[in-house]
């Protein structure tokens, strides 16, 4: 309940009816959830209508890896320098990502989510917690050497995809998703050290916010839930629309 960098600033404490909310982050984190939801559209409608969108190159390629996935990684790092993150929580949040494997090979084969961003974000979390890392020039030096071995690792080939959370994998690898730890924990570390940093926004108290402010907020603390459903509610719709 208290803010691991000033433990005199309490941080989401509903007990005490006072909620502390970096408004910042939320904002982060919501226009990334608005940001994947229209990418998906885009991607459902390419996949799964056969319209000539050109999701995976070009400009939209990029606004899905930075704009969209690193929003999301930067966010979890911000979130985590913030509060300590309870090994409960982050056991859920793999064991949630578990789940997603296991009905993307049913649904999938091939295809199934090896290493995608809930995977990610788990393993950044989990080793977060292990190290415990609060020297912001060691979150620096993590995330650079996550960066320069991103550069390597592309040129090793081997014949199976065991390695595919390093980004090492056969020529044939296939999958719906896929976020390694190389490059991407340099992003979640850049987020612990903003997070970290004298520059980082501090908590304010949210007591009677406005309701777009209010819904904002509902937004970005169930980014995982949306995240799980948003993909199914989005096929739904688009099945339901008539001449697509």
């Amino acid at each position: 309940c208290y803010n691991i960098l000033n433990p005199h600033v309490k941080y989401l404490c509903k007990e005490d009816r006072i909620i502390y909310r970096v408004i910042a982050l939320d904002l982060l984190r919501f226009a990334a959830i608005v940001g994947m939801i229209i990418f998906h559209i885009l991607y459902d409608l390419a996949n799964f209508y056969h319209l000539p969108i050109p999701y995976d190159s070009g400009w939209l390629n990029i606004y899905r890896l930075i704009a969209i996935a690193g929003a999301f990684i930067f966010a979890g790092g911000w979130s985590s320098a913030l509060q300590n993150d309870n090994l409960p929580a982050v056991l859920r949040l793999g064991l949630t990502a578990v789940l997603v494997s296991a009905v993307t090979y049913l649904l999938f084969g091939t295809q199934w989510i090896r290493f995608g961003i809930l995977h990610l974000l788990f393993s950044c979390k989990l080793l977060h917690y292990m190290l415990r890392i609060r020297s912001l020039r060691f979150c620096l030096l993590i995330s650079s050497a996550s960066f320069l071995a991103a550069l390597y690792t592309p040129t090793i080939i081997i014949s199976n995809n065991y390695w595919a959370a390093l980004n090492i994998t056969a020529t044939d690898f296939q999958t719906l998703d896929h976020y390694p730890l190389l490059p991407w924990l340099g992003v979640f570390y850049l987020g612990v050290a903003f997070g970290q940093s004298r520059y980082a926004p501090t908590p304010t108290a949210i007591n009677d916010c406005s309701p777009y402010l209010c819904r904002l907020l509902t937004v970005s603390r169930h980014s995982l839930l949306i995240y799980l459903l948003h993909q199914p509610l989005i096929l739904a719709v688009l099945y339901l629309c008539p001449g697509i």
